[in-house]
């Protein structure tokens, strides 16, 4: 049985509304022996709630969800009929009004540290398209590695519930937990707490006590976070660069609004 299975069958009382916690003690009494890390159920729990808004990291599971979020009060079975329409928008989760626009956005609480140089919708657009870009492409940081994935739910965007949003997730070609953080900008030395908490998170829950390495990409690194990085070890900066390229299209341009004839 998978983890998604197992939640459907603890969800097929509508009745049935339980906190994360609930969650993770009743499937440990159901199941005793499951291969699921409480991260794993965690995640699955997000992934498959119509309208948590860290659903918007989880698009593979769009068309598949079967829970809805009550907040504090936990999850519980999803009931279209009362709960209503739900779909991702670019900006966050979507409600769908009975006249077919949008009702209600429910927008993530961003993951930014408060050491970030950089802020505002420029830093925003320019981390997101960063992780777009390594998404596909992670060899460009190290040969070998990939973005991590357990069942429907991958390295992305990683919420650990406990020390924050791990921007991604990857295993390096010999198996080793690879904890990837982007800044916009210039990283501070700040970042480096933030990504050590990540590390101690995924080394405890995850790798079972393994070693865990740490990559914090950046334009810029400040030279106290270079000395940090240097004394951790485990920890690589990798700097990223933007290229701007120019072309005269003057002459393509009608003169006196006259179109151009040849």
């Amino acid at each position: 049985m998978t983890c998604q299975e197992a939640l459907r069958k603890l969800f097929s009382d509508p009745q049935t509304n339980l906190t994360r916690d609930a969650v993770y003690e009743a499937l440990d009494k159901a199941y005793p022996h499951k291969p699921w890390k409480r991260n794993t159920i965690y995640l699955h729990l997000i992934a498959f709630s119509i309208n948590h808004p860290q659903r918007k990291h989880h698009r593979q599971t769009e068309g598949k969800c079967f829970l809805f979020w009550d907040g504090d009060k936990g999850f519980r079975k999803w009931m279209p009929e009362q709960d209503g329409t739900w779909t991702l928008g670019t900006e966050g989760i979507v409600r769908i009004g009975e006249d077919g626009s949008p009702a209600q956005v429910i927008v993530a609480a961003s993951s930014e540290s408060e050491d970030s140089t950089v802020a505002g919708p420029i830093s925003l657009s320019i981390e997101r398209d960063l992780e777009d870009c390594l998404v596909q492409n992670l060899a460009m940081l190290e040969p070998g590695l990939t973005l991590y994935r357990d069942g429907d739910v991958d390295g992305r965007q990683l919420d650990t519930g406990a020390v924050g949003i791990i921007d991604l997730l990857a295993v390096d070609k010999v198996g080793t937990f690879v904890v990837i953080e982007l800044k916009a900008g210039k990283a501070a030395d700040g970042v480096c707490g933030q990504i050590l908490g990540y590390m101690a998170w995924v080394g405890k829950e995850l790798a079972g006590g393994k070693k865990v390495r740490g990559i914090i990409v950046a334009s810029e690194f400040s030279d106290r976070l270079k000395y940090a990085a240097d004394a951790v070890g485990s920890l690589s900066l990798i700097q990223y660069n933007i290229t701007f390229n120019f072309s005269d299209v003057t002459a393509l341009t009608p003169k006196n609004g006259a179109a151009q004839t040849t």
